[in-house]
């Protein structure tokens, strides 16, 4: 007596099946992932300024007479790379980040400032006290959200922040539409 009794038939259509079933899968994984890579090329740039603005802005040079200058910029980073926010600069729109873009702004100096980014369900503020004649660098870090990337805004010094910035793209004012990509 057997406890087990085999069956060819019944074998075979189960590996058939198995075999399809894993070819499926193989599929609408490599759909998935061809998708998803289309998406986050096509949704993480934003309008680049000219290799002139750019170069000239990464001399570094005081800002003119009264004025603060200010520099704010995202790193290039994984996390949260396909998600653009929206930048202003005491309610005056500077422009929508992305991954590794930086944005340079003259504000008035000796007098607080708000920089403002746009966040996951609110603006996120930074106010600094500027002094006319200097320059100032600020950090926009993306952050774990709820749905999509929350965002954070962090004064950073100039040594720390110049190295950084050079190796980043100057991104184009205007265009202060809300959106996520």
């Amino acid at each position: 007596m057997t406890l087990f009794s085999t069956n060819r038939d019944s074998n075979e259509s189960i590996l058939i099946s198995n075999y399809v079933y894993s070819r499926k899968m193989k599929k609408n994984f490599i759909l998935l992932a061809t998708l998803s890579l289309i998406f986050l090329a096509g949704c993480s740039s934003v309008p680049i300024a000219s290799n002139t603005e750019s170069s000239q802005a990464k001399e570094f040079l005081p800002p003119s007479e009264g004025k603060s200058g200010v520099y704010i910029y995202r790193k290039k980073t994984f996390y949260g790379a396909a998600v653009k926010r929206v930048l202003w600069a005491d309610e005056e729109c500077i422009g929508r980040t992305s991954n590794g873009i930086f944005f340079y702004h003259e504000l008035e100096g000796n007098k607080e400032n708000t920089i403002t980014s746009e966040g996951e369900f609110s603006p996120f503020n930074l106010v600094v006290s500027m002094e006319s004649g200097k320059l100032y660098y600020i950090e926009q870090k993306m952050m774990l959200g709820l749905l999509a990337a929350g965002t954070k805004l962090e004064l950073i010094n100039g040594q720390e922040a110049k190295p950084i910035l050079l190796e980043l793209s100057m991104g184009t004012k205007g265009n202060c539409e809300s959106g996520l990509f």
